[in-house]
C-alpha cells in the first residue's frame, strides 16, 4: 500500500510495504502520543475542521494501522 502526499509543490510517496515492523510501531506510537488512541481521536475528527497536517496525519496513521493488521494476518 502506498500513500502519495502533495504539499507546496512537493510530492512524497510512502510505501508502507517497505517499512520495517519496528518503524510502523514507532510511527503509530508517535501518533498516539500526539493525539491519544486512534479509536478515541477518530470519533472527534472532522475533515472540515481539521488542518491539512491533521488530515495527512490521520491518513498516514490509518495506513500504518492497516499495514500492521495486514502483516499480522499474513502470519
Amino acid at each position: 500500500m502506498k500513500l502519495v502526499i502533495e504539499e507546496n509543490g512537493k510530492r512524497t510517496e510512502i510505501d508502507y510495504g517497505m517499512l520495517s515492523v519496528a518503524e510502523i510501531k514507532s510511527r503509530i506510537r508517535a501518533y498516539e502520543k500526539k493525539y491519544g488512541s486512534y479509536s478515541r481521536y477518530i470519533k472527534t475528527y472532522s475533515c472540515g475542521d481539521s488542518t491539512p497536517d491533521e488530515t495527512t496525519d490521520v491518513m498516514d496513521w490509518e495506513c500504518l494501522i492497516e499495514e500492521k493488521t495486514r502483516r499480522h494476518a499474513d502470519k
